[in-house]
């Protein structure tokens, strides 16, 4: 029998050799991997809340909607680029053996 490429559509040589599954992922390393990705996601974010802010500034004279200074303000820009750091610089689970 022979296996084609996914892509190619042409044959694809057979190796002897099987492919181990992946370890299993524990939950533990899956929730630490979560709030890794959801770090960087507010590290991103922190910056953009602060350039809408700037932008709708400068747009608008002075005279900024309410969201501007509770949502989108540089402070809270700070404060999502801090929680979003720590959750970066979070240490790896240790994994009982």
């Amino acid at each position: 029998m022979t296996r084609y490429d996914q892509w190619e559509m042409s044959p694809r040589p057979q190796t002897g050799v099987s492919q181990k599954p992946a370890p299993p992922v524990s939950p533990v390393q899956r929730l630490h991997r979560r709030l890794v990705r959801l770090g960087w996601a507010l590290l991103a974010a922190g910056p953009a809340l602060g350039v809408i802010h700037a932008i709708t500034d400068v747009l608008l004279g002075g005279t900024a909607t309410w969201w501007t200074y509770t949502i989108a303000g540089y402070d809270t820009a700070l404060i999502v680029m801090i929680i979003g750091t720590a959750l970066v610089c979070r240490s790896t689970p240790d994994e009982p053996e």
